[in-house]
């Protein structure tokens, strides 16, 4: 990865904050997540890993700062950054018009599919159609806000997260879970009497979020642009089996 050496960067990250919260160790980089995300977050041997961990303390040791994780519930995650917890968060966060308003956000480094997971015995041939229907998704993500904009005549049901959602889809309290394209594959791998359709493509993508008037986000920018000229963005998802944008 290319090092980048921007004037204002440089005088930026000088400073003892990032522009939000209390004054922290200036060697330290503190960043919120929802490890219950594979292959994006979660924990394998007692170790946080996935593709947004990597990512992050890749962007930790091109601003020479150690990456400390604070893991929460998704639907904390923006409240402990506009409260200055933490200094960033990155969870499959989508940088959505109305999260702009009050949060800053890098440049997306990651956009997907919005899939529709159905058990097969039990669906529909009218994919999309929420009519009628208990349809569960993960709370406080684009899926919500998602379905909330086009599941009109369905019953939206948000749990705290995508495995919860599943789990009520295959005991029947609900008729279909709306998430992302890779876990809609993955789950419908590991179960094969549930299927998914696509829905669409989501409109905004995946970046890391910040306070307002964070300074951190001019820096990340040009490390996440550095990366993806270089190819070390694409060798991440490779690594974690995203393969590149959908």
């Amino acid at each position: 990865m290319k090092k980048f050496t921007s004037t204002v960067i440089a005088l930026g990250l000088s400073l003892l904050t990032f522009g939000c919260g209390p004054v922290r160790n200036p060697d330290e980089l503190h960043i919120a997540v929802s490890v219950d995300y594979p292959p994006f977050e979660y924990v394998a041997d007692g170790k946080f890993v996935g593709f947004d961990i990597d990512l992050a303390n890749a962007i930790g040791a091109a601003l020479e700062k150690k990456v400390i994780f604070h893991d929460m519930s998704f639907n904390s995650i923006l409240f402990a950054l506009k409260s200055g917890d933490v200094d960033a968060a990155i969870s499959t966060i989508t940088a959505t018009e109305e999260r702009r308003k009050q949060f800053d956000f890098s440049v997306p480094y990651f956009r997907e599919e919005i899939c529709m997971v159905v058990h097969r015995l039990r669906s529909r041939n009218n994919a999309g159609d929420f009519s009628g229907l208990r349809v569960a998704c993960q709370l406080g993500t684009t899926m919500e806000i998602w379905l909330k904009k086009h599941g009109g005549g369905g019953e939206i049901i948000a749990m705290d997260n995508s495995n919860q959602a599943i789990e009520a889809l295959k005991s029947a309290n609900v008729d279909a879970v709306v998430i992302d394209g890779f876990q809609a594959r993955e789950f419908c791998k590991k179960n094969g009497y549930l299927q998914f359709y696509s829905l669409a493509q989501s409109e905004d993508g995946y970046a890391l979020a910040f306070c307002r008037g964070s300074n951190l986000t001019i820096a990340v920018d040009e490390i996440l642009l550095s990366m993806e000229e270089d190819g070390a963005l694409e060798q991440l998802k490779e690594k974690w089996g995203i393969g590149g944008t959908r």
